[in-house]
């Protein structure tokens, strides 16, 4: 490998806006062997062009590639294959994070750990805890998340890439929702060492491209689902302890159904329809819950299984 850490940027009609992006990096990875991997998504603007400008006119180690319609998964998957660095991260311009890449290198330097992540702001006091201080399984970390007591963003983490070619921790080709937080659980689950380092991570609304509306399929809500079916078998693939696999199944599979449920009645679907959809994809068998579940899970589930005409998204 002949880069320190391989910055991977999935693009789609972004115009000039990615020299901006661009810019921002490079000034904020001094010191550190950087390549950049651009990954155009059928852009229908001049995308492509601006993102080879900029890495010509920056003097940037990088490469720009088509990948024409593909699904995010397959986009990022590709990034991965081509990343010649010792780690990797994701950059989406529309969901940046103020200049986290060089102390998370540091930590990866310091730490030889196969997944780095950073801190939510005190601020936010219900998902700022630290674990810079604690040695934490990825399993334990898992758990933290699906528990609700801190939460972590694809957007700031950093990857070693041995662990990610030996574990084969790849995006699921087909994905283009849920993904990315498919991708936080499947890298925590298989790594054998992780990081936090003392970084508060900050969003960069400075240089942030504006987000889009993009038509999508209404139930398209279903590859959270399936993202996270493909978790519960990669659960018991780990050996994951009872407790982990009881709160996965009795709590956060439950939840993320009753998700695509409320968005689907959000979007003018009648309950009928929804469960009939449900049930055609067997998901209505997912929604059962247990005496440890959370109480609002509980009769959400409740209510939507048996009292279907009082139930509200939340």
């Amino acid at each position: 490998m002949n880069f320190d850490v391989s910055v991977i940027i999935p693009m789609k009609n972004l115009g000039e806006s990615i020299k901006s992006v661009l810019k921002s990096l490079r000034d904020s990875t001094g010191g550190i062997n950087t390549e950049y991997i651009l990954l155009d998504i059928n852009s229908s603007d001049n995308t492509m062009l601006q993102a080879l400008n900029g890495v010509k006119l920056l003097e940037l180690n990088g490469r720009v590639i088509q990948c024409g319609n593909s699904s995010y998964g397959a986009v990022l998957n590709s990034g991965l294959r081509n990343s010649q660095g010792v780690y990797s991260t994701f950059i989406f311009p529309k969901h940046m994070y103020k200049n986290f890449i060089k102390t998370y290198y540091e930590g990866a330097l310091q730490s030889s750990a196969d997944v780095i992540f950073g801190k939510k702001p005190e601020s936010d006091s219900s998902k700022g805890i630290s674990l810079s201080s604690v040695k934490i399984s990825g399993e334990e970390m898992f758990n933290a998340l699906i528990c609700g007591y801190t939460s972590l963003d694809l957007g700031a983490m950093m990857f070693k890439n041995s662990f990610i070619n030996n574990r084969k921790v790849f995006f699921d080709d087909e994905s283009s929702v849920g993904y990315a937080e498919e991708y936080v659980y499947k890298s925590l689950l298989l790594a054998e060492k992780i990081f936090q380092c003392d970084y508060v991570m900050e969003r960069d609304s400075s240089i942030e491209v504006p987000k889009s509306l993009a038509a999508a399929d209404d139930f398209s809500c279903f590859g959270k689902i399936e993202g996270m079916l493909r978790i519960r078998e990669l659960l018991d693939y780990c050996n994951a302890k009872e407790d982990t696999k009881e709160k996965f199944e009795k709590e956060k599979l439950p939840e993320v159904v009753l998700g695509c449920v409320d968005s689907l009645i959000k979007k003018g679907y009648d309950i009928k329809t929804v469960k009939r959809a449900l049930k055609i994809k067997g998901y209505e068998k997912l929604l059962v819950v247990s005496a440890k579940s959370n109480k609002t899970i509980k009769r959400a589930v409740f209510n939507f299984n048996y009292m279907p005409w009082i139930y509200k998204p939340r």
